[in-house]
């Protein structure tokens, strides 16, 4: 018996170790050099490289004593022995503004390859006090990779976080308190932790100083640092700032809710579009933050509003400007390279002027700057004449729509213009809108009756672009109308339909256009919706005014000298701010699903359980949902494939998904469940029939060992006959067809017998039984 039992073994190991991979190792290949850079980019004219050469040369910290520091930092906090016989070695010097601090660093970069075995090492020096600003560490076998599911729990993971910001800062950390961790979107796959700590000064936290610690999940070893702290500065007290009541008074009284329809991103390649809701949305013109002493709204570089511009064009003007539209004609079949090539040569000089010449013309589907959208284009790069792009980046972009013909998108980059702070402007704010609508009338005058042509005058409150570029630039966003109902022109603009205009202040010209325009369009009408009002004590209840010091600046440089520190209230917390479902009132996050604020009641559910630390892990990592959590409840069998696929990686983007046979029960090919199924198939976690998928249904101990094994890629062991036999009192009533996956699955410990003996197959599995079969399983097999 014995003898029989290690052949089975040997077996067992061969069909393993030949068994393919479960888990995809990532690979990183990196090759350095042992020298010396000065960094620059293609914006920086002589003057900057000169500034930077001019800061390394002043440094009192030489390159030597900063790597010296380096391996120091690495051997006493992070247990790390640099031996340069073992290392690539490569050095940079940096300036940068860091809160309104020039601060010249020495970053440094350590990486070493043995085997299949690779290690990288960043450390950032300061160049004038020699203190470390930040360190990462990365390190994986390409061959052996560490499981893919974390040992510790994020508690477990902070303790250590904790304890080594205490020894490496223990001054910053005593007057620093824990950043709320974002509960609201789950994110798939890493099993790392990070932690950040707000600095705050006489109890207000001040954003802008923080002390962040990454922590690996499996290894329990801390692996990121970094420090932003300004150890000179300088705050009014507040005494003087009006209380919680007030601002809350404040805000109520002063913020307008927009119904929109807003398109939402993909969370899982964050560009592809998900779904397009009706939604209640802050409106442009609402404080964000406030004055803690006299109330007042702020701009985001702490400028008084005291009003906001609005400028639009009559409804005799629109009719002026669509009598002169051509009826557009969409093509049976896209135009060729030739007649495009003729057209974009056209638009650029049209718009651009001459001097321009164009590189290859490129058809794309679902292209440029708007991905999901199913938009085919042709797009050509365009650069001064007699100038190629292989030494340089190019001028600007065109894309044309292939079947109608018309623009979709233009772009000049401005990659080497040299940045000027006290240009004169040659626009006006109403002339750069009037210019805009000029525009339009000319290239998409049918269009005009479809767009919201309000504008409102945010250009002291505009945050994306800072410094020189934010007085350089005019933009306008003409948000699509349907239904009566404006896409949202606060989102990101290639997401929402609409038309957008950027005026270059400097030249007075067209800087950039881009029209999004779907064809098909399927959304609900604002009917039966719930109130402003409601709306914006959803909305003011998810975001609530926090006091807070805020670090300002003017806008001209970034220096100390033009930047202030200044005690707030403010509810911009949640970035993006959140949207409100305008039929069930719900807070939206960023993905349009709703905010998931239960992260205390699902603790308290699972506390004491026998699963606890597997539940918090696995829901670290958004393997399991904690909405509706029940530990004693049922799995159907849709749970059971999203759980399981969410634990191998959700991505419905690989190549080679095919679409599924199964008759009904799959929902919409576009839906999420739909996703989850085809991957569900792909892996392997069930098997592909012309029948219904009966996605309700509870799912049994043996189909959750079935699954289990097939996902782990162990199903060659479970089908080979007479291999397992693994004695249980009720095997008996273990389906023929499955019988070989409970035996393996019990003897991996991914489900156990009872202290009857009893392994149970045909009982439902539980929520609780679900997470410990999930956590064994990825805990054991190598990912």
């Amino acid at each position: 018996m014995k003898s029989k039992r290690t052949l089975l073994l040997v077996l067992t190991t061969a069909i393993i170790l030949s068994a393919k991979p479960v888990f995809a190792a990532e690979t990183c290949n990196n090759s350095n050099s042992n020298n010396t850079n000065i960094s620059t980019s293609t914006k920086e004219v002589n003057a900057d490289k000169l500034a930077a050469i001019s800061a390394k040369d002043k440094a009192k910290i030489t390159q030597d004593q900063a790597k010296d520091t380096a391996k120091n930092i690495l051997r006493d906090y992070f247990e790390i022995n640099i031996d340069d016989t073992k290392f690539q070695n490569n050095v940079n010097f940096n300036a940068n503004y860091v809160n309104g601090i020039k601060i010249s660093v020495w970053d440094i970069h350590w990486n070493t390859q043995d085997g299949d075995k690779q290690i990288g090492i960043n450390v950032s020096i300061d160049a004038n006090t020699g203190k470390v600003v930040r360190v990462n560490r990365y390190e994986f076998d390409n061959k052996q990779s560490t499981p893919i599911i974390a040992k510790i729990t994020p508690e477990q993971a902070k303790e250590i976080g904790e304890a080594f910001l205490k020894k490496i800062n223990p001054q910053e950390f005593k007057e620093s308190t824990p950043v709320k961790e974002d509960t609201s979107v789950n994110y798939f796959g890493p099993s790392d932790y990070s932690f950040t700590y707000n600095r705050t000064i006489n109890s207000i936290p001040f954003e802008s100083n923080y002390i962040r610690v990454g922590v690996d999940g499996v290894t329990g070893k801390v692996i990121s640092y970094e420090i932003t702290w300004d150890s000179d500065v300088k705050v009014a007290n507040n005494d003087k700032s009006i209380k919680q009541e007030q601002a809350e008074d404040i805000f109520n009284n002063n913020t307008k809710m927009d119904l929109n329809y807003n398109s939402y991103i993909d969370k899982y390649n964050g560009r592809q579009e998900s779904k397009t809701k009706l939604v209640y949305g802050v409106d442009s013109s609402s404080p964000i933050i406030i004055d803690a002493v006299s109330g007042k709204s702020l701009s985001w570089n702490g400028e008084i509003i005291e009003s906001v511009k609005t400028r639009n064009i009559s409804d005799n003007q629109k009719e002026d400007i669509f009598k002169n539209a051509k009826p557009s004609k969409k093509l049976d079949s896209p135009i060729s390279s030739t007649r495009a090539e003729q057209l974009i040569k056209d638009k650029i000089k049209d718009i651009y002027g001459d001097g321009y010449e164009i590189n290859s013309v490129n058809y794309e589907e679902n292209g440029y700057a708007y991905g999901g959208k199913e938009l085919k284009v042709w797009s050509a790069d365009f650069v001064k004449k007699g100038k190629s792009n292989n030494f340089g980046p190019p001028e600007g972009r065109i894309s044309i729509n292939t079947l109608t013909e018309e623009l979709v998108r233009a772009d000049r980059f401005n990659f080497n213009d040299e940045e000027e702070e006290n240009f004169q402007s040659k626009l006006t704010w109403e002339q750069a809108y009037d210019k805009a609508i000029q525009f339009i009338a000319k290239n998409c005058p049918e269009k005009i009756k479809d767009i919201n042509t309000e504008q409102k005058n945010l250009t002291n409150q505009n945050y994306m672009f800072m410094g020189p570029s934010a007085k350089k630039f005019i933009s306008f966003d003409f948000g699509r109308v349907v239904n009566g109902v404006t896409f949202n022109t606060n989102a990101i603009s290639y997401n929402n339909d609409g038309i957008n205009v950027t005026l270059d202040c400097k030249t007075g010209e067209i800087n950039s256009f881009g029209c999004m325009w779907q064809d098909k369009l399927d959304l609900p009408p604002a009917a039966n919706t719930i109130s402003n009002d409601e709306a914006k004590k959803v909305f003011l209840n998810t975001n609530k005014p926090q006091l807070t010091y805020l670090l300002f600046n003017n806008g001209n440089n970034m220096d100390k000298s033009n930047s202030k520190i200044q005690l707030v209230y403010y509810v911009g917390h949640n970035r993006p701010l959140n949207t409100i479902d305008a039929f069930t009132g719900k807070a939206l996050n960023l993905f349009g699903e709703n905010v998931d604020d239960n992260a205390d009641a699902f603790k308290a559910k699972i506390k004491g359980s026998s699963v606890e630390k597997e539940a918090l892990i696995l829901a670290s990592q958004g393997i399991i949902d904690t909405k509706d959590f029940k530990l004693d409840s049922g799995i159907t069998r849709l749970q059971l494939v999203k759980v399981l696929v969410n634990a191998k990686g959700f991505n419905p983007y690989l190549r080679g998904i095919d679409d599924v046979s199964f008759t009904s029960g799959v929902g919409a090919k576009d839906s999420t469940d739909y996703r989850y199924i085809q991957l569900g198939v792909k892996y392997g976690i069930i098997e592909d029939k012309k029948d219904e998928f009966k996605g309700n249904e509870l799912v049994t101990r043996e189909e959750l060992s079935k699954s289990l094994i097939k996902l782990l890629g162990y199903d060659r062991i479970a089908e080979t006959k007479g291999l397992l036999n693994l004695p249980y009192s009720d095997s008996n009533t273990i389906s023929a067809d499955k019988t070989g996956y409970v035996s393996l699955a019990g003897g991996l410990k991914v489900i156990e017998p009872n202290n009857e003996g009893k392994i149970r197959p045909k009982d439902n599995v539980t929520m609780s039984e679900l997470i410990k079969a999930v956590y064994i399983s990825l805990g054991t097999i190598q990912k």
